[in-house]
């Protein structure tokens, strides 16, 4: 019964879809020491919950504002076009997003496209950066195995997992869901809850503690 409820655990964690925060951070730590600019476009790919159609579309000229310090974002699928704050985390480098684009920019290849993110043989296509993105996961995953760690899912290792991460770390995080909402550029809140895995054990603390806070206010 144990190696069953073992088992059992095992089918689920595998089945995830989205990335924990250790392991999103490991993934973007990874990538800022390995690559530059596969740590910009998966730093940026985070905090904004983008696409990788909608990475691929940056453009250099138009969608930072150096000035301003912020990311427009034309999303696609019906969602809106964002202008968002870009973020700086110096207490973790691996989440700076500033930090990450600065430190691109000084290498990256002008192919006369105008795209933020540009390749060594002409354009960058869907599946580059769907295969970076699981080659940095399985090593991650690999390393947290080593060290005693669960593994990453398979089925988060798409890149468009990271959208879900986002969507979820912020969930359990804020408590008003529009917020999530904004952050991910969704027309419809309904769009939002498709991307949140919320944890159960976190969300039934979050929901007791409003609750004694209400009665305590009634008593």
């Amino acid at each position: 019964m144990h190696n069953q409820t073992e088992a059992q655990q095992a089918q689920l964690a595998n089945h995830r879809t989205h990335l924990s925060e250790s392991e999103i951070l490991d993934v973007l730590e990874l990538a800022r020491k390995t690559n530059v600019r596969d740590w910009a476009i998966l730093v940026v790919a985070f905090h904004h919950g983008l696409r990788v159609t909608e990475v691929l579309e940056l453009n250099l000229a138009d969608s930072i504002n150096w000035k301003d310090r912020t990311l427009t974002v034309k999303r696609l699928k019906g969602s809106l076009t964002t202008t968002q704050p870009l973020v700086e985390m110096r207490g973790k480098p691996a989440l700076s997003e500033l930090a990450a684009l600065k430190a691109y920019l000084k290498i990256r290849i002008e192919d006369g496209s105008g795209r933020l993110f540009t390749g060594q043989k002409g354009a960058l296509r869907r599946w580059t950066l769907t295969r970076m993105f699981r080659a940095h996961c399985e090593q991650v995953s690999a390393a947290r195995v080593a060290e005693g760690l669960a593994p990453i899912a398979r089925n988060a290792m798409h890149f468009h997992s990271i959208k879900h991460s986002i969507a979820t770390i912020l969930a359990s995080r804020v408590d008003n869901i529009f917020l999530v909402k904004t952050q991910l550029g969704h027309a419809a809140i309904s769009s939002t809850m498709h991307y949140c895995h919320p944890n159960q054990k976190l969300a039934a603390l979050k929901t007791k503690e409003v609750l004694m806070r209400v009665f305590a206010t009634t008593a």
